[in-house]
């Protein structure tokens, strides 16, 4: 792959991202508001999935649903529910 000299540009374009074509954008900003947790699942879910998907075990079409069934699987236990021990 051929190295981008980011010198040499003279114009960079930024569109609003298209939820629709790219999904896991739209799931990102579902979860943005909710506990981190959520936040941090979506990021290992999205890593395991594209491993999986680089190593010709997923389908690249599969990564969004592989990560939406993963964040649905999620249960958060807030750590004051717990006793805490001096």
């Amino acid at each position: 792959m051929k190295e981008i000299d980011f010198t040499k540009i003279e114009n960079l374009e930024f569109k609003e991202i298209d939820i629709v074509q790219f999904p896991c954008f739209g799931l990102a900003y579902q979860l943005i508001d909710e506990h981190p947790c959520y936040s941090i699942a979506l990021n290992a879910a999205n890593e395991i999935a594209v491993n999986l998907y680089l190593n010709y075990k997923l389908d690249f079409g599969n990564i969004y649903t592989l990560v939406a069934k993963t964040i649905e699987r999620i249960e958060i236990n807030e750590l004051n529910d717990y006793p805490v021990y001096n």
